[in-house]
């Protein structure tokens, strides 16, 4: 399937020829790769330093991903929508991390939910911030285990992602609820990630790998972190480690 189809779609309905709107999808769909691959392949620091330079590629990214995901069987945000309305009493506080357009806290805080939502680029719903350095919670100084659940849909991009992962282990709740959805072909192997990010407090609950192209994976915030039981690894060492047990997405040269 031509993954430029519905990008190409909305061009023709806004009045250009095909030609030109087979060229204008071409183009943007150029620009999102490019992006895409900036997000994966540099640190999550270096990404909010692009989008402080130029907003619009938040929004170009947002618009290029909704088309690429368009002929996708199933959306993740709806299945973690599902998941965590039906397991989670109302008023509880949930965390979105790398929200985009914030559509989790748009459809939830009106059921009456808590929602938070982080991004490199803020607005009314979306608090800016590099959640893989910090998630900069109300109170002042941050806060520590507060938070019911926390998400990232196919947002655990930077080198750096594990970072991400050790905040969350900060901020839940004991008994908190951490939903992952990622790239399924990101991960050389499964067992690995998961290793890694129970190695930070978690406990795997549910494993999902139905879906075509991506995973679901659901963890508890159980214990305290092990990956430096022994003291043989640095900090530095988890972050290398990291880029191995979860790839970057990047494209073929066209």
């Amino acid at each position: 399937m031509d993954e430029d189809l519905p990008a190409r779609k909305e061009l023709l309905e806004a009045g250009l020829t095909p030609m030109q709107a087979k060229m204008k999808g071409r183009l943007e769909g150029a620009r999102f790769r490019w992006i895409n691959e900036q997000l994966y392949t540099t640190s999550s620091t270096s990404a909010l330093e692009m989008m402080k330079a130029d907003p619009s590629i938040f929004a170009d990214y947002h618009t290029g991903f909704r088309h690429q995901s368009h002929s996708w069987p199933q959306s993740p945000l709806s299945l973690l929508l599902t998941s965590l309305s039906s397991s989670l009493p109302e008023s509880s506080l949930i965390i979105d991390l790398g929200c985009g357009d914030a559509e989790l806290a748009k459809t939830l805080v009106p059921q009456g939910y808590k929602v938070l939502s982080y991004d490199l680029v803020g607005d009314e719903w979306v608090t800016e911030a590099d959640f893989c350095q910090s998630i900069p919670l109300p109170g002042g100084a941050g806060g520590s285990q507060i938070v019911d659940a926390a998400v990232c849909c196919l947002s655990l991009m930077g080198r750096n992602w594990i970072g991400g992962v050790r905040e969350v282990a900060r901020v839940v709740k004991e008994g908190g609820i951490f939903e992952v959805a990622e790239i399924t072909s990101r991960m050389p192997s499964v067992e690995a990630f998961i290793a890694m990010v129970v190695s930070l407090g978690f406990t795997l609950k549910k494993k999902d790998d139905s879906n075509t192209h991506f995973m679901m994976l659901s963890f508890v915030r159980q214990g305290e972190p092990t990956w430096d039981e022994d003291g043989s690894l640095s900090w530095e060492d988890v972050v290398k480690k990291g880029e191995e047990v979860l790839k970057a997405c990047v494209y073929k040269k066209r």
